[in-house]
């Protein structure tokens, strides 16, 4: 299990900080820690609800709302281009309900996985066919140059609506509008649906100003942003961006009235009541659902959703979506135990040939220890032989280690025979020039002392090659689509970054050119590194901790090696592990209903705005057992100060295997309804043994 740093937040509010806010330490410091400089700043930021957004003050705005009044005018067909994932389909149904309402002729494309991230031309090609006249991109073609080059060159004209990093070029189209350009105002950070959202707004505002007899009716801006709020949680966009906040805290609102058929349905088969849902079941049962449909091909299914009007048509869809993520679940359950082998295999071969790789150099360096001894003849001989042994050493090493993930083992081995050959050359060459036998004597013992150095760093290398086998500081594997799905590898890269808390890189291989999903650490900007090795990549882009490409079968392995040596240039000698950030201890006399109703002034929380995390010591463990498959989840009750209450650790399931019977335990405060019953109850995030000393009673249920 892999152990978190826990990191208590020790600054504290100051004390008319606690005054004016009139609330309890504890939140008075969740507050506080949230980056709020006093009470008044805090209740603006948690309050507001209000959207007198601007949207036509981002950069090619305008142009884009002429563009697009002007295909609804003269009745052109309008494409919208979406992408596969939740916030990809989001974006879509947004701005095709918004163009269609407003009477235009538009329709969806949205790529099946296996066409691969962004704009491609096949598809620009058909589109055009089909009598397209403009295509607006969502989530998606901030990077596609050359694609939209060619889109030009068939009378397309492209507006790109994309949340995306911006690479060295843009596309060639008549307007692009991202957030992340330097030339716009405002919050760069938006979701992809909150991107066509900004769109949609501007289009929606500027017929209301200039045509408001044809504005849509009953169309209102907020039956839009359920989707926005999908969308934005969905893609982990930041909540403490106060923009995400409003949309999602509005979209909440909307989901929970049942506004949209599909989403209500959806929220039916994952056992979600409405008027109870929250930000963290969009993260972890609404989007999963939505992004099974892409990661297994088409995402047609999910868009179907979103876009239902009648309660069975929506039923009907909500019903294959839940099917889809069943399988997508068995699917990365299988990718994962095949992952799993290949690196475990991978560690035992490399760790086998690391030892071997010892004995040979181990070896070598016996047969050489005496040729670099002072002598009365001329040691050309015994030079020629050092080298001989030191490249016969060489060739033994490689090929034991012939797999493509040892490189690193044959660099050290090539490393170690050239610069003993170094040494044997500098012997030869010196040698000659003195005549005194003393200094030849001295040279000599000089260079021998520099071979038994070189060995002992190989030595010292190979047996860090040995280490980084069984934690590497880069995981990588590959396999085939029936092993490891396209759709699939995100999922098992964050399982395997959560698991080990390294950047991971998982390739699903296929005919000429294979895909991968990348998940990173905040230490490693992942998609800055693949912009390193955009030489080697068809296509590539993401964000920091999450990204993706497409690569020709022939440079994998250079760009494996690459993408290592980055890893290893940045995280090497670091201390990596997660670290737990708790916001305060909390008093089990807080465990109350009247304190969670304070905490739920925070909401909506997630990324980068996360729920409260607090801590309290030495709790005493009443009961424990383990539940879900297979055990990985820990089931509690504990008691403080007379207080007791229930406690779910998931992922924490082997703990019961050696369970204290104290704990410290870093949790967040929340409720739990069961079978219509609504208890108190603690979400751990991480327990250790208590720090005061206890005799293990040893409790169980």
């Amino acid at each position: 299990m892999l152990q978190k740093r826990w990191a208590l937040v020790e600054e504290s509010p100051e004390d008319g900080w606690l005054r004016s806010a009139n609330t309890k330490p504890a939140l008075a410091q969740v507050l506080h820690n949230r980056g709020f400089a006093d009470p008044q700043a805090a209740q603006q930021f948690l309050h507001s609800r209000d959207l007198h957004e601007a949207p036509l003050a981002m950069k090619d705005m305008p142009k884009a709302v002429e563009r697009i009044n002007r295909a609804l005018l003269c009745g052109e067909l309008i494409a919208i281009y979406g992408d596969y994932d939740a916030d990809g389909v989001c974006a879509t149904a947004l701005l095709l309900t918004t163009l269609q309402k407003l009477g235009g002729n538009a329709i969806a494309h949205i790529p099946h996985r296996d066409a691969g991230y962004g704009l491609s031309k096949g598809a620009l090609n058909r589109l055009a066919e089909a009598g397209a006249r403009l295509v607006v991109t969502v989530d998606c073609g901030i990077r596609s140059v050359a694609e939209v080059a060619a889109g030009n060159a068939l009378g397309l004209d492209f507006i790109i609506s994309d949340h995306h990093s911006i690479g060295a070029v843009l596309p060639p189209a008549l307007a692009v509008v991202n957030p992340r350009q330097k030339e716009c105002p405002g919050e760069a950070r938006l979701s992809g649906s909150g991107v066509a959202f900004m769109l949609a707004l501007a289009l929606l505002k500027d017929r209301w100003a200039n045509d408001r007899a044809n504005y849509p009716p009953g169309l209102r801006i907020s039956d839009l942003l359920d989707l926005v709020a999908l969308g934005t949680v969905a893609d982990v966009m930041p909540l403490n961006v106060s923009l995400n906040r409003r949309l999602v805290a509005h979209g909440l609102a909307a989901i929970n009235e049942g506004r949209r058929a599909g989403i209500a349905a959806l929220a039916a088969v994952a056992r979600l009541r409405l008027g109870t849902i929250q930000a963290s079941d969009l993260a972890f049962r609404l989007g999963p659902r939505i992004n099974a449909a892409g990661r297994l091909g088409s995402a047609e299914a999910a868009l179907e959703l979103l876009l239902a009007e009648s309660p069975q048509a929506a039923r009907t869809a909500a019903q294959r979506l839940q099917q889809l993520n069943q399988r997508r679940q068995m699917l990365t359950s299988a990718a994962q135990a095949a992952v799993d082998s290949q690196l475990e295999q991978a560690a035992r071969e490399t760790s086998a040939a690391c030892q071997s790789a010892a004995a040979i150099i181990q070896g070598a360096d016996r047969r050489m220890a005496g040729f670099l001894r002072p002598t009365r003849r001329n040691p050309t001989r015994q030079l020629a032989r050092l080298r001989q042994v030191a490249l016969q050493a060489e060739r033994e090493i490689t090929r034991i280690a012939g797999a493509e993930s040892q490189w690193p083992l044959r660099r050290a081995s090539t490393r170690w025979s050239s610069a003993i050959c170094a040494i044997a050359k500098r012997a030869q060459r010196d040698y000659s020039r003195l005549s005194d036998c003393r200094a030849r004597a001295k040279l000599l013992c000089k260079l021998e002392a520099e071979r038994k150095k070189i060995s002992a760093l190989a030595r010292a290398e190979i047996r860090r090659i040995q280490a980084d086998a069984a934690e590497p500081m880069l995981i990588f594997a590959a396999g085939d689509e029936e092993a490891i799905p396209a759709g699939i590898a995100g999922l098992v890269a964050g399982r395997l970054t959560e698991a080990h808390y390294r950047p991971t890189v998982i390739v699903s291989l296929g005919d000429g050119e294979s895909r991968a999903s990348c998940r990173s650490i905040s230490e490693f900007n992942i998609t800055r590194a693949l912009d390193a090795c955009a030489h080697l990549l068809v296509r590539h882009g993401g964000h920091a901790e999450a990204a993706g490409f497409t690569v020709r079968n022939e440079n994998l392995p250079a760009l494996r090696q690459l993408l290592e040596k980055l890893v290893d240039a940045q995280l090497r000698g670091k201390a990596l592990a997660p670290a737990l950030s708790i916001d305060a201890p909390l008093q089990a006399c807080d465990w109350n209903e009247k304190f969670l109703q304070e905490l739920k002034a925070l909401e909506p929380t997630g990324q980068a705005f996360p729920p409260a995390a607090f801590m309290t010591d030495n709790l005493r463990v009443l009961a424990y057992r383990t539940v879900g498959q297979e055990g990985k989840h820990l089931k509690l009750r504990v008691e403080k100060d007379g207080a007791r209450i229930d406690a779910i650790g998931f992922g924490l399931g082997a703990w019961a295997a050696n369970m204290p019977s104290h704990i410290d335990a870093a949790y967040h405060f929340e409720s739990n309804e069961f079978n219509g019953r609504r208890s108190l109850q603690l979400h751990l995030l991480d327990i250790r043994p208590a720090r005061q000393s206890h005799q293990n009673e040893n409790p169980r249920y």
